[in-house]
């Protein structure tokens, strides 16, 4: 891989992440979610609960949307739009060192929050393939 492509694909994965977390914030607002009692998982508790069916169906549109726009790859638009659930976890383990003693099963459900964005890439990608093999 050659550092241009590292470059942008990292620059892409910062957008999708920043994407990611304004349609939490924008789900949290819209939506109206209750707010979780302050405490050690404050923070986790409140991504946790702005993700729900409807984010993730706002996560694929916008996983097909990045991928229509950048063409980059669904790996990294999947992954770039739920970066704001590592980042939060890490952030509250840094404040209270003995929070997320499941960290592995976490990073199972990051992996599934992320398929929806995914799914989105992958079916914009699949679909401009199958038109450049199919004239």
């Amino acid at each position: 891989m050659k550092l241009l492509d590292l470059k942008s694909a990292l620059l892409f994965f910062l957008v999708s992440a920043i994407v990611g977390c304004l349609i939490l914030v924008v789900h949290h607002f819209v939506i109206g979610i209750e707010m979780p009692g302050p405490g050690e998982y404050y923070l986790d508790g409140l991504v946790e609960r702005n993700y729900d069916w409807i984010s993730a169906a706002v996560f694929v549109v916008a996983g097909a949307l990045l991928q229509k726009c950048f063409g980059e790859n669904p790996i990294v638009i999947g992954a770039g739009l739920v970066l704001i659930f590592p980042l939060v976890t890490f952030y509250e383990i840094s404040v209270y060192p003995t929070s997320h003693n499941l960290l592995p099963f976490e990073t199972i459900e990051w992996a599934f929050y992320s398929v929806p964005g995914f799914l989105g890439a992958v079916f914009v990608y699949g679909s401009a393939k199958y038109k450049q093999s199919h004239p």
